[in-house]
């Protein structure tokens, strides 16, 4: 049976419950020659954030081991309905997938079978990562909303979609309990941050937490929030995804202006209340625009790599994890299935940009980064959302000019010491509490590409509100 937690919260027994939700690994390197690499020490579960519905959200929390006053940062991938684990796995967690050369499939064995074709990692096995959030910041990881990865719901309805409000109020039930479980938590910086459709929940989530704390009802030390290729303004950053391809090549003049005209009748179409299947029929031109290109990933237009859902998949679902994570007989899914999809089909086209100009207002420390080889959520996307966010320091970033970010130069990112001793991190943008970063060299998976770059970037985003740049301007 999956580990509920909340009984034990409600009843009072803190310790019994932070017991109960260490992460037990059976696989100890100490103790068996056959297992190389432990589970850093951690903690997992499920909170319930609905007792009616019974909707309970699965989280895996990693407390820095190095600095007691580490702040605590929230991580929630997008998708829509794609597992938080994937940013814990892929991208920023202490351990990531195995790695090995690519393999030829056996006679009679499928490419899927033996993972030859996407030559990343080795089934259900993974090892410690170089670079890791871990450490510097206690990290997080919730699968969000219910029905994403181990996350699910007991009495669902089949009539209840996805929205703003919901997930908003289920995660607030959830950092709630989260602290009354770790009350030496109520001390340290709270941020709130994801990735990609993250764009919507995390604006939810800190605007719904701001809004209890100035009526007197929470505490939650909400510090600020921090976002990679965040989709938060979708009528405003749609009819622009096209342009990154245009720019590129990959899209000539025609297929620019048919993905223009495809997607501008799309949100004409939504947006008045016009014929459900005639959206249908345009959402499906949209997307194949897009889709059908023929380029190897838009994660990252340069490198070509996409992501591994099906190693993260089969980690999560092997018996030493599932076990470990007191996950009892749920099912995990890297990504939901359509039926779940359809659940967002309101939440889709929904803005968060009316609460991030709340959230700007009130002076949270505001981080909005991308990867310039990003073509899912460009940067020119990232941008004409920016723009039309309105906040009182709006007029200053119109008149801001971009700077670039040399810091020293990595072997790992830049071999061929193309800068000599510094290399180009990226571009930086800062108007009071708002740090615009685009990093170099990332795709749509920023911390994955640019892991010692990334890293550098939260630190200093955590530590004086955005990159610390005036060592970088000499030559």
């Amino acid at each position: 049976m999956p580990l509920h937690i909340s009984p034990y919260i409600r009843a009072g027994d803190i310790q019994r419950a932070q017991a109960l939700s260490k992460v037990k690994d059976e696989c100890d390197p100490r103790l068996r020659s056959d297992c190389d690499v432990a589970i850093p020490e951690s903690y997992a579960g499920f909170l319930t954030v609905d007792q009616e519905l019974g909707k309970h959200l699965f989280f895996w929390f990693f407390p820095s081991q190095s600095n007691a006053s580490a702040p605590l940062n929230i991580w929630l991938n997008g998708g829509p309905g794609v597992t938080s684990m994937l940013g814990l796995f892929w991208e920023n967690g202490p351990l990531r997938p195995k790695h090995r050369k690519k393999a030829t499939p056996k006679p009679g064995e499928s490419k899927h079978r033996s993972y030859a074709w996407l030559n990343v990692s080795i089934y259900q096995e993974f090892v410690p990562r170089e670079t890791s959030w871990v450490g510097p910041f206690s990290m997080l990881y919730i699968d969000n909303p219910v029905s994403t990865g181990y996350s699910y719901v007991e009495r669902e309805n089949p009539n209840e979609f996805f929205t703003q409000s919901s997930y908003a109020e289920d995660l607030y039930q959830f950092v709630e309990q989260f602290y009354l479980l770790f009350p030496n938590y109520w001390t340290k910086q709270l941020y709130i941050g994801g990735q990609s459709y993250a764009g919507k929940y995390v604006p939810a989530l800190a605007y719904r937490i701001h809004q209890a704390i100035r009526r007197g009802q929470s505490e939650i030390p909400l510090t600020g929030i921090y976002m990679g290729g965040p989709f938060y303004a979708p009528e405003i950053m749609l009819p622009s995804r096209a342009e990154y391809l245009y720019s590129t090549g990959a899209f000539s003049r025609a297929e620019n202006n048919r993905a223009l005209y495809e997607t501008r009748e799309y949100l004409k179409q939504s947006y008045s209340g016009g014929i459900d299947r005639h959206k249908e029929e345009l959402a499906d031109a949209m997307l194949k625009t897009f889709f059908n290109v023929g380029i190897p990933s838009r994660d990252n237009y340069v490198t070509g790599e996409a992501v591994d859902y099906i190693a993260v998949q089969d980690i999560m679902r092997s018996a030493r994890v599932r076990q470990a994570v007191h996950a009892g007989n749920r099912t995990f899914n890297s990504i939901t299935d359509s039926k779940q999809d359809n659940k967002f089909n309101f939440d889709f086209l929904s803005s968060t940009r009316q609460k991030m100009e709340v959230l700007l207002d009130m002076g949270y420390k505001i981080l909005i980064f991308n990867g310039d080889f990003d073509a899912i959520t460009t940067s020119r996307m990232v941008e004409e959302a920016l723009l039309q966010t309105y906040w009182i320091g709006l007029e200053e970033y119109l008149d801001a000019s971009r700077e670039i970010w040399y810091g020293p130069r990595n072997d790992k990112t830049d071999p061929k010491k193309a800068g000599g001793n510094r290399q180009m991190y990226g571009f930086v943008t800062r108007t009071r509490n708002l740090c615009r970063v685009v990093v170099h060299g990332a795709g749509h998976q920023v911390p994955h590409d640019q892991p010692d770059i990334t890293l550098m970037m939260m630190q200093q985003f955590a530590h004086t509100g955005c990159i610390d740049l005036p060592t970088n301007r000499s030559t």
